[in-house]
């Protein structure tokens, strides 16, 4: 599957089957939007990660050689999507809730084909942007292939993907 060159919600804003949405500036996913969780079985471990309360599941992306089979090597339980026997993938939750008031997600924001993008953001809700996880070869440096508009937004170049978060 191939990244859009906008931010993905918790990654990403996403809905089945266009791969993504825009989202609203400082806001968590709506209930008509999908969050993109990434979670990863290391060394055949077991492991929970965190989705939207009563969230639907679907999984969007392979990342792992072990394959990924539902309610066998992952699954749901409550607020929680399970991963194991060695599946990592990227998830999409929708129709859940996320708990509290402050949102902690993150995005993805991608240069596709090494072209600049720009990812909304907004550092009054969210807190300023820093980069969480590189997830392309192509390095991520602050003020080089990654940085903050004045308006508060990230921008990307130079084949930069990356997942970013703040508070």
């Amino acid at each position: 599957m191939r990244y859009l060159p906008v931010a993905l919600f918790l990654s990403a804003a996403i809905a089945a089957p266009s791969l993504a949405q825009a989202q609203p500036r400082g806001a968590p996913p709506s209930k008509s939007q999908a969050t993109v969780v990434r979670c990863e079985s290391d060394n055949g471990r077991y492991r929970e990660c965190r989705i939207p309360g009563s969230a639907r599941v679907q999984l969007v992306r392979q990342l792992s050689s072990s394959a990924c089979v539902e309610n066998r090597s992952w699954g749901v339980k409550k607020d929680r999507l399970w991963v194991d026997r060695g599946c990592r993938a990227e998830f999409a939750a929708s129709g859940g809730a996320w708990a509290g008031s402050g949102w902690r997600g993150s995005i993805i924001c991608a240069s596709e084909d090494y072209r600049t993008t720009t990812c909304p953001w907004d550092s009054r809700k969210m807190g300023r942007a820093r980069l969480l996880e590189q997830l392309s070869s192509a390095n991520c440096r602050e003020g080089q292939s990654w940085g903050l508009t004045r308006s508060g937004d990230i921008w990307v170049k130079d084949g930069c993907r990356g997942r970013f978060g703040g508070k």
